[in-house]
């Protein structure tokens, strides 16, 4: 186990009192790597850092490593400890000893595994217990899938439950009368002083491709890079001048790339993982998200509001929490699961048509500023810690 404390609090000087704060939060999570709903959550305590009067303390269950090296530079406390085999107690024991010392107010879970390991301590509480678990929205989970018995269990013990979607209340069956939906929130400074996008075309030798389409995301099964390649290749066959840039890695990378036939080499491309996904998406004139529906459902996905942040028309697969980001045929294009074809018209019309490319781009960020913003989701999360209840439910 690994402790990392806020050089603020570790430079205090040793008979000083420690500074009253109004409320101490204990976060846990089941990892703090590079996914986007740890990003989500580590967005969310640096906005509240700005107010000194939050305690924090964070705790990952996995030594995955992390995947925002910003997150050591937080004026909080960081546990970081792991399961040491499958069905470790090694983590109950950790955040057990972490409340005991901290008396946290509010307990915020992030993810389903570290939410069943509050699970022995939470009928004898004496904090709020936020349970974070729904980071999805699935089309179809079997009433036995993992996630879905542990969310059914710790419910029962939720003082309040959150999801990033709609869909994904309804998913996994949520108890609407403690469940809200609090939207992922993006910081736009995150846009400010990108490296031009000229220069990253003449790094990536882009610069005479006239339409540039891209995909940022893991290659796991839940993304489904084989119809985005695909319909690359359909339309590649048509317009030499267009190209498209896949970002991500994973398990299915290789599988994908022994799709792209020579031919087709230069002008589909595979960057790997990047640390630049702002200033790559300037080089974009579309962003596109395909989800495998058979096996996954979006809750609200990063990759898409990050392209809608920067005024870029997106085109994804319909279903889960993107037919609440994604107005079809306002700010963006709606597709059914794995329909190559329609992607395909669809990158040409924006390609054939770039004043409404250009028009629908612009309506992606008005959602951006509408729904979307870091501003508005802290506002909702101190609202709900401090027991005030939100509108925005499943039902009313």
């Amino acid at each position: 186990m690994i402790t990392h404390s806020a050089s603020a609090l570790q430079t205090a000087a040793p008979a000083a009192k420690e500074k009253k704060h109004k409320m101490t939060i204990l976060f846990t999570a089941d990892n703090i790597g590079g996914g986007g709903k740890e990003r989500r959550m580590l967005e969310l305590i640096r906005s509240l850092c700005k107010d000194p009067s939050y305690k924090i303390i964070l705790i990952s269950i996995s030594d995955m490593g992390v995947g925002y090296d910003y997150v050591y530079d937080l004026p909080i406390t960081i546990i970081e400890t792991d399961r040491e085999f499958k069905y470790s107690f090694k983590p109950f024991y950790v955040i057990k000893n972490a409340i005991k010392k901290y008396q946290p107010d509010i307990v915020h879970s992030w993810g389903s595994m570290c939410s069943f390991y509050l699970l022995p301590l939470l009928p004898f509480r004496k904090f709020k217990f936020i349970n974070g678990i729904i980071a999805d929205a699935p089309v179809h989970i079997p009433w036995h899938h993992k996630n879905y018995i542990r969310g059914r269990i710790t419910y029962l013990f939720s003082d309040v439950v959150l999801s990033n979607s709609l869909a994904g209340i309804k998913s996994y069956g949520a108890p609407i009368n403690k469940t809200y939906c609090i939207y992922n929130g993006i910081d736009m400074n995150r846009f400010k002083n990108l490296t031009p996008p000229a220069i990253l075309k003449s790094e990536l030798k882009i610069e005479k491709f006239k339409f540039v389409a891209g995909m940022i995301g893991a290659f796991h099964d839940r993304k489904d890079y084989y119809t985005f390649t695909e319909g690359a290749l359909k339309v590649v066959k048509e317009r030499k001048d267009i190209c498209f840039l896949l970002v991500g890695e994973g398990k299915n990378q290789p599988l994908v790339e022994a799709m792209v036939p020579d031919w087709a080499k230069e002008n589909i491309l595979f960057l790997g993982r990047r640390s630049d996904v702002e200033a790559l998406i300037q080089v974009l004139d579309v962003g596109v998200l395909c989800t495998n529906s058979d096996v996954h459902g979006e809750g609200v996905s990063n990759s898409l509001i990050e392209y809608m942040s920067l005024s870029k028309p997106v085109i994804a697969t319909e279903g889960g929490g993107t037919d609440e980001v994604i107005v079809d045929n306002v700010n963006g294009f709606r597709l059914k699961n794995k329909d190559v074809d329609t992607l395909v018209e669809k990158i040409l019309f924006l390609y054939d048509n770039p004043a409404n490319a250009k028009k629908m781009g612009e309506k992606a960020l008005e959602t951006i500023n509408e729904k979307f913003i870091l501003d508005r989701m802290t506002e909702e999360f101190i609202a709900v810690y401090n027991g005030k209840k939100l509108t925005n439910r499943l039902y009313g």
